[in-house]
């Protein structure tokens, strides 16, 4: 029993002990939770953690061909040479 969770835990990374005691099983193994979960952490097994996605922050082109022109009473002037700023950072003062 402890090879065939070994190799079931090797074929499936992402499953944990309640699953792959589920599929233990299937196979016709008979034993409770405890003794799995047991097995499971004397082999070491563990499931590995998913690598997080980086994300990058990113300068749109903002198509100004559709907006009136802003003047100096507007409230909402972040638009500057067609590019809109992130989080409210003037692009012109970025240099």
């Amino acid at each position: 029993m402890r090879q065939r969770l070994r190799d079931l835990a090797d074929r499936h990374r992402r499953f944990g002990h309640p699953r792959l005691h589920i599929l233990l099983r299937r196979e016709g193994f008979r034993a409770n939770h405890k003794k799995t979960h047991r097995l499971y952490c004397e082999e070491k097994l563990q499931v590995l953690k998913r690598k997080q996605k980086r994300r990058t922050a990113v300068m749109r082109q903002l198509d100004t061909s559709n907006y009136p022109p802003f003047g100096d009473d507007e409230c909402c002037g972040e638009v500057a040479g067609g590019l809109m700023a992130l989080g409210g950072v003037d692009i012109g003062n970025m240099a």
